[in-house]
């Protein structure tokens, strides 16, 4: 699989992932932009303007260098979100109650 499948896969994933509880539009979107401007080699910026996911902004030297790092963000997205939302399934069970009561209390 290719990187540029491979990160349609990643923002699907995160998609799939925020999608019911957070979902805001712009969350949903990821970029390389390219800047061309006279008498300079062309930018590539990898951006993110999202409300789950921090603001993104990195720039880089070339195309290929922009979908690594997209690829290495989007990865870092997934991983932070499957992380809390572990967290939040343990939210208020303590670890240590017997086993298979996570009620607190016996019916």
């Amino acid at each position: 699989m290719n990187i540029e499948n491979q990160i349609q896969k990643l923002a699907a994933e995160y998609y799939k992932l925020i999608g019911s509880e957070h979902h805001k539009d712009r969350d949903c979107h990821w970029h390389i932009d390219v800047t061309w401007s006279y008498g300079a080699p062309a930018r590539y910026f990898v951006r993110h303007k999202g409300y789950v996911y921090e603001d993104v902004e990195i720039p880089c030297g070339c195309y290929v260098e922009a979908l690594d790092k997209l690829h290495e963000e989007l990865k870092r997205a997934v991983e932070l979100e499957k992380i809390r939302a572990e967290q939040e399934e343990g939210i208020g069970f303590p670890d240590y109650l017997p086993s298979g009561n996570k009620t607190g209390f016996e019916l």
